[in-house]
Parts: C-alpha cells; structure tokens; sequence
C-alpha cells in the first residue's frame, strides 16, 4: 500500500494519484543517468583477427588467446544488451480498450441474477476502473464529478445487523408491613395470583390489629398489574392521597384520629316534623346560604358526631389553623388537608401533613409503585420493581 504525502489515505501499489485527493502518489522513476567521462562499453566487437594454433596435448582443437576469445553470439531472437541510452520520463500507459467493441458500448461480463448488481464506473480521460464512491481516478488523477459521486453513494445499501427483540421482564410486586411505631415489618413477595390478607386469614396476618376483619381483603395480579380488593370488611381499606383526589358523595376518609365523611348538599336529609291538617305555616330553622356540603364526624361504635356544613371554598381542616379544626387530636398537623369544589366536582388534598390524608376505597382499585395502604390501624406500603 501507498501512503499519499498529502491526506495520509492509503493507495494501492499501481495507483500514480491519489483517489482521496488527487495528489501525485510518488515521484517519476527515472534511469540515472551516465557519467560524462566514463567510457561506453562496447560489446561483440573484435579488435584483431584470431590466431589459431593447435593443441600439442589434443589433435585437433585449436587453441586462441584469451583476449581474442569472442563470446557466443545469442539467436535472433533474444535480446541483445545495447549501450545506454538518454534517460527519459517513463509514464503509465492505461490498458487498451478493447478494439471489437466501442467504448461507449463496453459492458462488464453477465453476473449471475442472484448476485448483486454493481454499477462499473471508468474514467472518462484514461478509462481505468474507478472504484465507487472516489473522487479521484488512481491512474490519471482525473477528478470525478460531485454529482456522479452522489449518484453513487445513492445507489448503496447499508447492512445492519438484526435487533434481536428483548422480551420486557416481569415486574416484582411486594407488599411491606409498617409497624405502630413507624418501624419497617415484614414484607411479602405477591407471586401468585391472589394473595389474601386479613387479621386471621391469609398469607399477610395482622394478628394484633383488632380493627382489622379476620378475612379483610385480596391483593389481585392480572395483566402484571396488582389490584387490591375490600372483601366487604367492617372497616374498610384506605389509601393515602398523594396531591388530590376527586370524591364523591358519601365517601370516607381519615385525618389523624378522625373518620369523617363527606356529603354533597343533596345528602342533607330533611327533618320530618308533625303537621296538622290546615297548618299552612313554614317550618322555622337556621338561616345558612351558599351549602354545597358537609363532613359528617364517625365516632366509636358508629355514632354520629359533629357535623360540619361546607360554606366557604375550599374548607381547611387542621389541629390549629382552618374552618374545620380539632384542637385535641395530636395525630392531625396544624394544617392538615381540604375539601375543594370546583365545577361542580369534588376534591380532597392534602397539605403536606406528617400523617397523611387517607381516603376509603370503593371495591376495587388498581396500586402503584409507593401506594400505602390503612387497614385497621396497620400500614401497608406496596413496591413494585
């Protein structure tokens, strides 16, 4: 291979340009030429007639002086060294054409139809074989059109290897006990199909949680996704409320300590007080504008506690600051969460409070990745990798 001085691309060895460049590959051989005054040799020539004389040892063979011998002349048809001659430049001559077939009309021999056809491209000055995709012939340095190059990159395929399809991996679900006192407890890998959990039932047991039903509810994996089921427990399951979630009427959540529920303005019941026949008189009461709900408080024993009419919008719930506040539960933070409604929709936030906002699932609901359920009073956080 040639290294050209210019681009440092390499060439083949017959190649006098250089088909990245153009440049001239290497100097011209020349023949060094003669000294002046060093005689030219003279061959073949005899400077005096021979002098034969005979053998005495062996009749018959004449004998010549050393210096008289004359060489054997070669056959007409071998070379004969001649003297040197003036040096000249010597330049490559391209391969003829061949002359049965014009130029214009010479094509490459037939290939076979199952191999690719390849497009041969010549030098239009020397008619040398240019290879596709060079701007520069080898042999002549005759330098390609811009737009037959083009032409040619346009015609190539560019393999590549095949991407092997990657089959997605399974997901890994896992569900994680807190414990009371906020300390990591067991955690359950949810391999099957079901897994039930309840206080005496089911592979999650909590055993020390008396608010929790002996079959409370079923974890679900279906189509790699998990589910959690309410097994028509007394209590319920919640899930934290992560920003804000819309609500509905008679919905449930808790707060702290409080279990409350919410109620659109339709939910008011009436008070069905006693009227006579004939009394045509209106039924006296509080003069309140502008309800559109109300939190009703669940105490122990499912009891009605206070219930709170929602006048302003949105209503702040907190131990300290808020419409609604509970200034004896030590588990609410100072402002806890709100109900907000906007377009006639029904929102519940949370304010970022230390214990969360937890609200009541509906039968069931689909979990994700950091979910964390209430059950009873125990916490589930739910993992999936």
């Amino acid at each position: 291979m040639i290294i050209c001085p210019n681009c440092k691309q390499e060439n083949a060895d017959d190649y006098v340009y250089c088909l990245y460049c153009g440049s001239e590959l290497r100097a011209t051989p020349t023949v060094p030429p003669t000294p002046a005054n060093e005689p030219i040799p003279l061959t073949n020539v005899v400077s005096k007639p021979p002098v034969t004389q005979s053998s005495p040892g062996m009749p018959g063979v004449q004998v010549m002086p050393w210096d008289q011998v004359i060489p054997n002349i070669p056959d007409a048809g071998s070379k004969i060294s001649q003297a040197p001659t003036v040096p000249q430049k010597v330049e490559m001559v391209p391969p003829p054409i061949p002359q049965s077939v014009p130029p214009a009309a010479y094509n490459p021999p037939p290939v076979s139809s199952s191999a690719p056809v390849i497009q041969e491209k010549r030098c239009p000055q020397c008619n040398n074989i240019i290879p596709p995709g060079f701007r520069f012939c080898g042999f002549c340095g005759y330098q390609v059109g811009t737009e037959q190059v083009d032409s040619q990159a346009k015609g190539r395929t560019v393999f590549m290897q095949a991407v092997m399809p990657v089959e997605k991996p399974k997901p890994i679900f896992r569900a994680q006990v807190i414990k009371t006192d906020g300390t990591s407890g067991p955690i359950y890998t949810l391999s099957t199909k079901e897994t039930m959990f309840g206080r005496s039932k089911g592979l999650i047991l909590l055993a020390d949680d008396k608010y929790v039903s002996p079959l409370h509810g079923r974890f679900k994996l279906e189509n790699d996704e998990l589910y959690v089921v309410d097994e028509n427990s007394l209590n319920g399951i919640y899930r934290k409320v992560v920003g804000e979630v819309e609500i509905r009427s008679q919905d449930y959540f808790r707060i702290g300590k409080q279990l409350l529920r919410f109620d659109t303005v339709r939910e008011i019941e009436e008070v069905n007080f006693q009227r006579m026949d004939g009394d045509d008189s209106l039924q006296i009461g509080s003069t309140v504008l502008n309800i559109w709900g109300r939190v009703v408080q669940i105490l122990e024993g499912a009891r009605i506690g206070e219930t709170r009419l929602l006048v302003n919008n949105p209503v702040v719930f907190g131990r300290e600051a808020g419409e609604i506040v509970y200034p004896y539960d030590g588990f609410m933070s100072s402002k806890h969460a709100q109900v907000e409604m906007r377009e006639s929709r029904f929102f519940l936030k949370d304010l970022g409070s230390s214990n969360g906002t937890f609200v009541r699932i509906r039968g069931t609901e689909k979990l994700n990745n950091g979910d964390i359920l209430l059950i009873g009073l125990s916490l589930i956080r739910i993992e999936i990798r």
